[in-house]
């Protein structure tokens, strides 16, 4: 487990960790705003997480008229060692 803990604080900052915990408990669609307040991260820091997750395809970006919503991407390739290594599951 302490590996896993390694590897995933080499990976991610804490920051990451948190918007990625929101991302992938709750599923749905979140707006970028709600996401920040839930995991206690600036605005402007979670965007730009949003934004790397979002070229790693681990988030996907979806737009509905002027409305711009982000959900976790369940098919992404490392999607299940992600998630393994946020949630400390085998």
């Amino acid at each position: 487990m302490e590996e896993k803990t390694q590897l995933l604080a080499s990976l991610f900052d804490k920051k990451t960790v948190e918007v990625l915990k929101r991302l992938m408990v709750k599923p749905g669609n979140f707006y970028i705003r709600d996401l920040s307040k839930e995991s206690g991260v600036p605005l402007a820091t979670t965007f730009r997480i949003i934004q790397k997750l979002t070229l790693l395809k681990l988030v996907q970006k979806k737009e509905m008229d002027k409305f711009v919503f982000y959900s976790v991407n369940k098919e992404a390739p490392i999607y299940n060692e992600v998630h393994s290594l946020v949630f400390g599951t085998t």
